[in-house]
């Protein structure tokens, strides 16, 4: 199975050591249906202080829940007791676990799909809640009761979500309705964090779209982002259009930034900031907004434009405006922002690289000393030499002379 030899190797040392050991979840389901997976989870009878014991590079920090992180070649592999778990209060942790069998630890996991083990040593699976059923028939089931699956874990419900999109199965009737049911309760049980972590493994399956528009049907999207509330499922069906037209260069903030877009950028920032979207993503919402706006604007100067086009950001924001064009308009679009940043080239490059025509030495050498007057002065500079297209600094200074900035001695 995946020809892990270190995942291999973990069971092979829980096994002589007297214990039962099986690979788990997703990997299983993905060995099941041919699909390539890199992380494998190791379930076994093995205590967490029995896991320490055995191998000499672990990681507890999860041996409270059950959960032992064993290092091998520098790699970290998740190895969990079979265990029962109860007394959940807060939507997502359990108050104590019991050790127990592999019948009985799959009682507590989440899906079907998600809940078969494999011996890789006997090369066998172990289904004990028809997960291969559940396979063949392309079901998405919750494991027993899916009201008690989701109050032990709210983030299952967006779970099922993503991966009712990624494999593009049906989720089962009682499933379906229990996340209609409980979908108001995802917050504030559940981290942004966490949400945002599935938000961004749904975008890299290339199923977001599909995924909003079944948040919207169970309820989740409103529950998320209470703001969205009055969109209409038209509008958003309209606009997860787009996202098949996002390339890679596109990344998962501006996913997410689209479906605000038509409100003011500090909603859509404030928004990040509850998904606790990093800086640097956040800065992409922000090229993104103004992009828009110089986009939406006929008078806008060349100068603008090419502080744009300096933008690391830029390539990928324009790239998702142009995707909400028909096709016609999408094509001169992209053509326009071409030809543009073509002739500004020079003009960008001095921006990047901070390299201005007028520079601080040549005020100085006028009279100007440092201070607010000269940056005013050195930014209608680099405005006249784009807007002008001068490469003279002699020819600029004559401008900025006759220009009300100048300061008059």
């Amino acid at each position: 199975m995946n020809n892990n030899t270190e995942a291999l190797s973990i069971v092979k040392t829980l096994v002589d050591a007297g214990y039962i050991a099986y690979y788990a979840g997703g990997c299983v389901r993905d060995f099941l249906l041919g699909h390539d997976f890199d992380d494998i989870d190791i379930a076994t009878s093995a205590l967490p202080d029995d896991i320490m014991k055995i191998f000499p590079h672990t990681i507890g920090v999860g041996a409270h829940f059950g959960v032992v992180v064993v290092v091998v070649e520098g790699r970290q592999y998740e190895v969990a007791t079979f265990r029962s778990e109860g007394g959940y209060t807060d939507g997502r942790r359990p108050q104590h676990i019991t050790a127990t069998t592999p019948e009985e630890d799959v009682k507590r996991r989440d899906f079907t799909i998600n809940g078969m083990f494999y011996d890789p040593i006997k090369k066998e699976v172990y289904d004990f809640v028809g997960g291969k059923e559940d396979l063949e028939k392309k079901v998405l089931r919750a494991i027993g009761d899916p009201q008690k699956r989701f109050e032990e874990d709210r983030l299952r419900m967006i779970r099922a979500v993503r991966f009712s999109c990624r494999l593009g199965y049906d989720i089962e009737e009682k499933t379906y309705k229990a996340i209609q049911e409980y979908s108001h309760t995802v917050l504030p049980a559940v981290s942004m964090e966490r949400i945002w972590q599935e938000f961004s493994k749904m975008i890299k399956d290339e199923h977001f779209g599909d995924a909003v528009m079944m948040m919207y049907d169970t309820g989740l999207l409103k529950a998320v982002f209470p703001s969205l509330e009055a969109t209409t499922k038209e509008a958003l069906e309209e606009n997860v259009k787009g996202f098949t037209l996002f390339s890679d260069k596109v990344p998962a903030v501006l996913y997410v930034a689209t479906l605000f877009l038509q409100k003011p950028l500090e909603d859509t920032l404030e928004q990040c900031k509850l998904l606790k979207m990093s800086k640097k993503e956040r800065s992409f919402v922000e090229t993104l907004y103004h992009a828009r706006d110089l986009s939406d604007d006929e008078n806008t100067e060349n100068v603008s434009w090419v502080r744009l086009y300096a933008d690391d950001n830029t390539e990928a924001c324009l790239e998702v405006l142009a995707a909400y064009y028909h096709e016609e308009e999408r094509s001169e679009f992209l053509k326009d922002y071409r030809r543009k940043r073509r002739l500004m080239s020079s003009a960008i490059g001095r921006i990047k690289n901070k390299t201005p025509i007028v520079t601080s030495a040549i005020l100085q050498e006028h009279g100007i000393v440092p201070g607010k007057e000269m940056g005013d002065i050195l930014r209608e500079a680099e405005r006249i030499a784009v807007n002008e297209m001068l490469d003279d600094a002699k020819d600029i200074i004559k401008l900025l002379q006759k220009s009300p900035i100048w300061p008059q001695r």
